[in-house]
């Protein structure tokens, strides 16, 4: 059987991955600041991310994921500037592609008079054509 990167059978995921490319934040203990995040695959049970400064394996971290908010993780595999977290709890993935209003605005639009003429327009003249 295929081993993944997380040295776990593929046939073992629980949910199928959105590939996508989302911006989030990472924080954990040991860092002060949150740090930027590329997500370029993402699931209910977790992701997998670009970022410049990485965890230690094991670590428990909070995810931030618009649309979804914080999600609390740990990180289960780390290989050259990417990083693997499984979420301690499901999330809903297509949340992060919802659109933050997705109604759109009403636009205010005058009512038009009833013998308004648009400038520059004049009645076609009769050629006999």
């Amino acid at each position: 059987m295929a081993k993944n990167y997380e040295g776990e059978s593929a046939s073992k995921r629980s949910s199928s991955r959105q590939s996508t490319l989302l911006r989030g934040e990472l924080r954990w203990e040991s860092c002060p600041q949150p740090v930027e995040i590329r997500i370029h695959n993402l699931s209910a049970g977790g992701l997998m991310a670009i970022c410049s400064c990485a965890p230690k394996l094991g670590e428990t971290v909070s995810v931030t994921i618009r649309g979804i908010g914080d999600v609390p993780g740990q990180v289960a595999w780390i290989r050259a500037g990417g990083i693997g977290v499984t979420f301690d709890v499901a999330v809903d993935p297509h949340l992060a592609f919802q659109l933050s209003n997705p109604k759109p605005t009403a636009r205010f639009i005058p009512p038009v008079e009833k013998d308004a003429r648009r400038p520059g327009l004049r009645r076609a003249r009769r050629s006999g054509f």
